[in-house]
């Protein structure tokens, strides 16, 4: 190993931490969070939240069924669906999730629950 290849190993970590930090600043700046569901890219329900919000379900419809979402004090998860709509139920093994940058996926049912900020200006870190 040259003294080029340590330069360059040193240098991707540098960058790479520095990304870290950036995308979880930025997902912790967030001035009023959306909770954003989507079906086949589609938004199908956009719910406002707040940080003492108390606990609370909300359905969804999606390719016939209905997916319930729980919402407490900020964060999100999927409530667990039947095995033959879900099979393998791994978005709502994902549990809470409560950064910008986290999101739930079920692939199956191409469902996907994500945070969005009620700005429309400034860069969005996160593509998908």
């Amino acid at each position: 190993m040259t003294g080029w290849d340590k330069v360059l190993i040193i240098l991707i970590l540098i960058v790479s931490i520095a990304g870290i930090v950036f995308v979880t600043v930025a997902g912790a700046n967030m001035d009023q969070k959306y909770i954003v569901i989507r079906v086949n890219n589609a938004i199908v329900k956009k719910i406002s939240i707040e940080k003492d919000s108390q606990n609370k379900i909300y359905d969804f419809q999606f390719n016939h069924h209905t997916g319930y979402v729980e919402v407490n004090d900020g964060a999100v998860r999927m409530v667990k669906m039947d095995k033959n709509i879900c099979p393998r139920s791994i978005c709502s093994d994902t549990g809470w999730i409560d950064k910008k940058y986290q999101s739930i996926v079920c692939l199956p049912n191409k469902i996907m629950v994500t945070f969005e900020e009620n700005s429309e200006e400034g860069l969005d870190i996160i593509s998908y």
